[in-house]
């Protein structure tokens, strides 16, 4: 994996999988990204936007404003944080590409690639981090991205490009369906699930629950969760698999119908080995869920899933 896989990409692709990056360490910027060169240095350059009320934005170069773009620019030897994602955070990345951000098997190359930066390094940041924060550079991303994406098709690389888009515009906070699956996906569904929906937060804002169980939930609530806003094909299949395997003897055509209580979590539980409390149960049903009994439709499950980082 080198810098000239990710050069020979497309340069929307090129553009998505910086853009993945940035959301992901800084997701309150919404700043659009200029192209990437086709001649990018191996040492990327920070695409972090200015703030200066005199300049018209564009890529800080340092001092370096008026060097002829044929003259290379020594390049720092100190790290910015803006080339540096933490490995916690690559999940969210990889589910802007439209990555399954679960993958063993990415996020163990990732995990290798984080080896040799911590927050021990000559970091430059803001602000004091956890010295166990591990982090994974912007070139590492990209050669790894640059395999995962090289064969992907024309139409999925518009899709790509599309789905980042909706993602940086759309600041509404729920997660959609794309077109080609919304109307199968509402037909299973109930008649009331948008009355439903447009009380889930209040709703949510209303459960009590003590310290000990809020601190286990708190990381699967919608209000912190950095999904994407549009679910897209992959995501739909895997989550329509996941969700069949709590209803094995209903048909397909059936599934959608179908919502999942506290007796099928449990059912599941107990077959998967885990020792999940019923209590623990309920709140999950709670959080997510859009009816006034708390069973979890297919549209709840997806947004659970997504908000889990589990599709």
């Amino acid at each position: 994996m080198t810098g000239s896989d990710f050069e020979r990409l497309p340069g929307h692709i090129q553009r998505a999988i910086d853009n993945a990056f940035n959301k992901a360490i800084n997701p309150n910027n919404s700043s659009k990204f200029l192209p990437i060169s086709n001649t990018a240095s191996s040492n990327p350059v920070s695409t972090s936007l200015g703030n200066d009320d005199g300049g018209g934005g564009g890529f800080l170069v340092d001092d370096n404003e008026d060097v002829p773009e044929d003259i290379d620019v020594e390049p720092s030897t100190s790290n910015s944080s803006d080339d540096l994602i933490p490995l916690d955070l690559i999940p969210t990345a990889l589910q802007f590409l439209d990555l399954p951000p679960d993958d063993e098997e990415i996020l163990g190359v990732l995990r290798n690639a984080a080896s040799g930066w911590s927050s021990s390094s000559s970091l430059q940041t803001p602000k004091p981090l956890d010295p166990q924060t591990r982090f994974v550079s912007r070139e590492d991303w990209r050669s790894v991205c640059a395999v995962l994406l090289e064969n992907r098709e024309s139409d999925d690389d518009d899709d790509l490009s599309e789905n980042a888009q909706q993602r940086d515009e759309d600041e509404d906070g729920d997660t959609f369906m794309d077109d080609d699956f919304e109307n199968s996906v509402s037909s299973g569904g109930g008649g009331d699930s948008d009355e439903e929906y447009q009380g889930e937060r209040r709703r949510s804002t209303r459960t009590r629950r003590s310290k000990t169980s809020q601190q286990r939930t708190d990381g699967l609530s919608p209000e912190h969760s950095e999904a994407p806003k549009k679910l897209t094909k992959r995501q739909y299949q895997t989550c329509l698999a996941t969700y069949a395997l709590f209803f094995p003897d209903i048909p397909n055509e059936e599934l959608l119908k179908k919502r999942i209580l506290v007796s099928d979590l449990q059912r599941v539980s107990n077959l998967l080995g885990e020792k999940t409390k019923a209590e623990e149960m309920v709140e999950m049903l709670e959080m997510f869920s859009t009816s006034k009994d708390k069973a979890m439709s297919f549209d709840d499950f997806t947004r659970m899933m997504i908000t889990a980082k589990l599709a």
